[in-house]
Formats: C-alpha cells, structure tokens, sequence
C-alpha cells in the first residue's frame, strides 16, 4: 500500500483557498449586495432591481430601462462574489474539520503500537518513512560494468563522470536515497539506464535523473532526443517524474541548479 499523503494534499488546498477568500473580501470591503432579478422576455433579457418599499417594507421591483443595463456588469459580479464568500467559507470548514480527524498516519501507528511478540509474525500494509526508504534503498540490481579507476562517490562507489560524482554526493550529503544506473525497463523491452533514480522520502515518489554532459556534441545530443521520446512514451516525463541536468564545453554543470532540483522534487 503506498503513503497516503491526502491530509496534506487537503492542507495545502485548505491554505489555497483560504488566500482565495481573503482576496475575495478584501474587494467587497465597503461594498453591499444589490438584488436584481433578469428573466428571459423574447429574445432579450429584462432586468429589475429588488427593494423595499418604505411605507409596507414589501419589496418592490424597479424595472432597469435598456440604456442602463451594460452598467449591471460590477453589480452582477459583486452578487457572484458574496455567494462566493458563502461557499468558499463551507469549503474552509470542511477542509479543517477534515484535517483535523484524519490521520493519515494510523496504520503505521497501529503496526508501532504491537508488542514485539506479535509484530514479528506481521508483514504491515505500510511502513513507516524510515523504514521504507530503508527497504527501497536496499533493492539490488545488476549493475553496468564499469571501470573502478573513475570517480568515487561518498557512498563508496564508482561513478562514470566528474558531474555524476558531483550530483551522487550532493543526493547523498542530503540524504536522499538513490540508485546509480538502475534498469528502466520500458513497455517494448528496452533496458535504459539513467544515471540516477532517486526517492522522496516524504511523498514516496521516485524520480529518474538524467545528465547530459556532452551537449557539445551533436550525436549526443540527437541520442538524448531519442531517449527523451523513449520516455514520454513510457510517462516518464521531464518535471514530473524526470530530473534532468546538462552542460556543454563552455557551460560546466552548476551545482546551485543540482541543489535547487533536489530541494524542489526530492525534499
């Protein structure tokens, strides 16, 4: 079973709409709801504002001539906004009644909670964020070969390039789980294998991290492009489950880039 990350899904809608309805507010300050009615009369529209009359408190209508009614438009739209308010304010009240009952994090507590005695005789339906980026990290696949006089990360193992030793260490210094070179097996067969494949603990989703380092050259290049529709049509898509890096001759990789892609996809 994976994360269930809904609770924060509904907090981050929660602080949306929030925004949306002090926004909504702040321009009706001063303003007050007019009533005006418009029914169908032919082909047109009629249109009659709705007030009380002084004397019997009864309301009264007071029929718009034509001349006036393109002046309707700010009127209209302050009526569709104190409705907004209303509903915008339900919404709130669900959402934090909502995030303040479920606990997205139960399971795992119930499987915490189990005396040793029993728990080892227990597979869970989910574990907790330790664990489980415990396990993924732990897979085991058959690896590249590759030369061991290139580069040698912080965890102790061999990478291809100068950038990709520069990116492992980075993954590593901030404790991101990763996989150098892991099989990307796509839906007509073909093995790829990117240089990383990285977790986010947090959300659990995984992320494949490719960099061009050669963009320089024109075969590379063109190679990439290939690749890059390989992934597409496996839904392996830059930005959403792709990471990529690059530099050229005259552009080394900048390892402020590299921080800012772990901090926005990986953290």
């Amino acid at each position: 079973m994976d994360k269930d990350n809904l609770k924060e899904t509904a907090i981050i809608k929660m602080q949306e709409v929030e925004k949306g309805l002090s926004m909504v507010e702040e321009k009706l300050k001063n303003q007050k709801p007019v009533q005006i009615w418009s029914y169908r009369h032919g082909k047109t529209y009629q249109y009659c504002a709705i007030t009380r009359d002084t004397a019997t408190g009864k309301p009264k209508r007071n029929y718009i001539h034509k001349a006036k009614i393109a002046g309707l438009k700010g009127a209209f739209q302050i009526e569709y906004l104190f409705k907004a308010v209303v509903v915008l304010k339900k919404n709130c009240k669900a959402l934090k009644s909502f995030i303040k009952q479920y606990d997205s994090n139960k399971l795992i507590k119930l499987y915490e909670k189990m005396p040793q005695g029993k728990k080892q005789f227990v597979t869970p339906l989910i574990y907790d964020d330790k664990t489980f980026a415990e396990k993924w990290q732990a897979q085991t696949y058959e690896r590249k070969p590759i030369s061991i006089d290139t580069f040698t990360t912080l965890k102790k193992e061999f990478v291809r390039s100068k950038s990709e030793h520069i990116i492992a260490n980075l993954l590593y210094q901030n404790n991101i789980p990763y996989h150098y070179e892991f099989p990307c097996k796509l839906k007509n067969g073909v093995v790829l294998h990117p240089d990383f494949y990285c977790l986010n603990k947090r959300t659990r989703q995984t992320f494949y991290w490719e960099h061009l380092g050669m963009m320089t050259n024109r075969d590379y290049a063109n190679d990439f492009v290939q690749r890059l529709s390989q992934y597409s049509q496996n839904n392996i898509f830059p930005g959403k489950n792709l990471l990529i890096t690059a530099e050229s001759d005259t552009h080394p990789l900048n390892t402020r880039d590299v921080e800012r892609l772990i901090n926005t996809f990986l953290t």
